[in-house]
């Protein structure tokens, strides 16, 4: 899908010495999704038509974000899976609840692209994006997901029953 984004009135969040504040895991995977043959998890890709730049609405990570969801969801008792996971759909909504409490976020990366860069991130890494606050005029960037069609039925299994039909 195609991303646009326009220059913004202050707050900007991520400049001027402001935190970044859209904190957010776009799905959490249990150790059996990384196991699987083919894997039942998926990456973002985000490839960039234009330069992200400071300022220009850039991209956030925050630093060990993902190695720590990684140890936290080795280290779940059953107990926690039933409540955080107990089925498919969760581990889209629910387990990043459960993580995200353990999360730093006051140490963070912003990562800047040039045109053609493609940033592949695992949706467990805790990120932010950012306002674009003027630092360049509107630009594009384009959001591709990818994953193997086994990952479907852990990573959209909710999907079907919130589609309007098509005629």
């Amino acid at each position: 899908m195609m991303r646009r984004s326009d220059t913004c009135p202050g707050p900007h969040p991520g400049h001027d010495g402001e935190p970044p504040a859209a904190w957010h895991m776009d799905q959490a995977f249990l150790p059996e999704h990384y196991a699987a043959t083919p894997r039942q998890m998926y990456y973002h890709t985000m490839l960039a038509l234009s330069p992200v730049v400071t300022g220009g609405a850039p991209f956030f990570a925050a630093n060990g974000a993902f190695s720590t969801a990684k140890r936290l969801t080795q280290a779940m008792t059953e107990a926690e899976r039933q409540r955080w996971a107990p089925h498919a759909d969760a581990t889209r909504l629910d387990l990043p609840r459960f993580l995200r409490p353990h999360i730093e976020l006051s140490q963070y990366t912003e990562v800047n692209l040039s045109v053609g860069d493609l940033l592949v991130l695992d949706p467990m890494c805790m990120h932010s994006a950012s306002p674009n606050a003027g630092a360049l005029p509107a630009r594009h960037v384009l959001f591709t997901t990818m994953f193997a069609p086994d990952a479907a039925g852990v990573t959209l299994s909710g999907l079907p029953g919130r589609m309007a039909p098509c005629n």
